[in-house]
């Protein structure tokens, strides 16, 4: 079986619902989350849970940070300067995991978690859809 990401819906860490990633790792390996761009400094921040305790690795460009990840949620924050390894990555032992609201910024520091525009619109444009819809039957119905 080969390693896989998912949208799972789950408890988030604050006890409410919520759809977050659940990555089964078959056979440990190296994880890209993101390019980035050589020396500017870059914060991640994310919420990681296990099926049980992994010792799990995270890079900005070649700086590891080491997660003690458990089966409970935990948040991590790690900033630094991207260097000549211009990737965001985590190495990850094999096992099942889930992360929930994970940013990585061009910053300092972390900021507040907020959806990406493109998550906001889709959401949006969903409502939307569902109220022209139910106009429309209603205006259906009413012709009738």
């Amino acid at each position: 079986m080969a390693n896989s990401v998912s949208r799972y819906t789950g408890l988030d860490p604050s006890g409410d619902t919520s759809v977050m990633a659940q990555l089964v790792v078959t056979s440990a390996g190296l994880f890209a989350l993101a390019g980035l761009t050589m020396n500017s400094n870059y914060t991640l921040r994310l919420w990681v849970k296990a099926s049980s305790a992994r010792s799990v690795t995270a890079y900005i460009g070649t700086t590891p940070f080491s997660m003690a990840v458990t089966a409970e949620w935990r948040v991590f924050t790690f900033t630094s300067l991207a260097d000549a390894g211009t990737s965001c990555d985590l190495y990850l032992p094999a096992g099942t995991y889930y992360i929930w609201h994970p940013m990585l910024e061009m910053s300092t520091k972390a900021s507040d978690y907020r959806q990406a525009p493109d998550d906001v619109q889709e959401s949006i444009n969903a409502v939307a859809d569902s109220a022209a819809a139910t106009a429309a039957a209603y205006t259906d119905m009413r012709l009738v």
